[in-house]
C-alpha cells in the first residue's frame, strides 16, 4: 500500500515538473544568434588618406529577433553603420563601414559588435589594408 501511494506521488510530481521543464527548454532555444560569413575585411592596397568602403554580412541563426545594439571601432578613422531594426530569425543584414588610413603602411583596426545574441553578445571584427602613398 505504501509503495502505491509513493508511486502515485512520484508520478504526480513528475507530471507537475515536466511542463515547467519543457517551458524552460523552449525559452532557452528561442534566442537570437549571430553568425558572420567573414569576421575580417581586407582592403588590400588602399591609397593613403583615401576612403575605403566595406561590409561584413551576418545571419540571425537563432529563433528570436536579433538586435545589434552598437558597433565601436578602435579608431576614429574607421566608422560603421548597422541595422537599427531587429533581424528576423533566418534573416541577413550587414555591418557597413568606411575607413581612411591616416598613415602609410599596414593598417589594422577592429570593430566590436554588441547584440542580444545569447551565446556571443560581443564579437570583434577586423579590418585590414596596406596604405600606400599615391604616385604623382
Amino acid at each position: 500500500m505504501t509503495f502505491r501511494v509513493l508511486s502515485a506521488l512520484s508520478v504526480a510530481a513528475l507530471l507537475v515538473m515536466l511542463p515547467a521543464a519543457a517551458g524552460h527548454a523552449q525559452r532557452a532555444v528561442a534566442s537570437a544568434r549571430i553568425r558572420f560569413a567573414k569576421t575580417e575585411h581586407d582592403f588590400g592596397n588602399l591609397a593613403f588618406s583615401s576612403m575605403g568602403y566595406g561590409w561584413l554580412e551576418f545571419t540571425n541563426t537563432g529563433r528570436a529577433p536579433l538586435l545589434v545594439t552598437g558597433v565601436k571601432s578602435t579608431c576614429a578613422c574607421l566608422t560603421a553603420e548597422w541595422p537599427s531594426n531587429p533581424v528576423a530569425p533566418g534573416g541577413k543584414a550587414m555591418i557597413t563601414f568606411k575607413s581612411t588610413p591616416q598613415m602609410p603602411g599596414p593598417f589594422q583596426k577592429t570593430m566590436t559588435v554588441s547584440s542580444n545574441a545569447a551565446a556571443t553578445p560581443v564579437l570583434v571584427l577586423a579590418v585590414r589594408a596596406r596604405a600606400a602613398v599615391a604616385a604623382h
